[in-house]
């Protein structure tokens, strides 16, 4: 479903488009064309991406270079396939092999993996300490390091800041890390900017969000 994009939503999105090329982020500026944008001044979210409605959503108090790094944090959710690679590692952990399941059960199966991943906020943080790995530059990492939600700035946006010996590893290597110490530590669910949404437990404004 397209988003009707209202005036100032249009050059919000083409102001996003041509600080991504001035930055240098050629790649991001191509794909962001790809989706509508939607201004928030709900507090309560920083940003999220919407795949199957090809919108991402963003706070309106970023400045400028947050922004930036926002909507490449987004991109890099849905494009490095975190739940999509989590998921097929929890369904391997399970026992199953998916090339021995019929679609049915198959479906059945990544129903119930989803629901263990999106049960509590640990597939978010490491998937946010990936991208923090991956795609972050030192400006990109003083830049969030500034965000705040509610008045409280976020933490678990850049993976040295927390764990300095995870800088190398991947989403996967993370997240059972973060499972051996779930019981450990309290884990804050406000930690993660780019929330990977369920849409059968989350809802925001104006009804159900789908997707990243």
């Amino acid at each position: 479903m397209a988003w009707n994009m209202t005036n100032e939503e249009k050059i919000a999105k083409e102001f996003i488009i041509r600080k991504l090329y001035e930055d240098g982020y050629a790649p991001y500026a191509k794909l962001m064309k790809e989706y509508s944008v939607r201004l928030t001044n709900n507090n309560k979210y920083v940003a999220f991406m919407e795949p199957s409605k090809g919108r991402i959503t963003i706070n309106r108090g970023l400045d400028e270079d947050q922004v930036s790094v926002v909507i490449r944090h987004e991109l890099m959710h849905f494009y490095l396939q975190h739940e999509e690679r989590l998921l097929n590692k929890l369904i391997s952990e399970s026992g199953a092999n998916p090339d021995e399941l019929d679609d049915i059960m198959l479906a059945k199966k990544r129903a119930k993996m989803k629901d263990i991943l999106y049960r509590d906020s640990i597939f978010n943080i490491a998937g946010d300490y990936e991208i923090s790995n991956r795609a972050y530059t030192d400006a990109d990492k003083d830049a969030v390091r500034r965000l705040n939600l509610n008045g409280k700035i976020l933490k678990g946006l850049v993976t040295e800041d927390d764990y300095a010996d995870w800088t190398d590893l991947t989403i996967e290597q993370m997240y059972d890390k973060l499972r051996e110490m779930k019981n450990k530590i309290k884990l804050d669910p406000n930690m993660v900017m780019g929330r990977l949404v369920n849409p059968s437990i989350f809802v925001g404004e104006g009804g159900k969000i789908y997707g990243v």
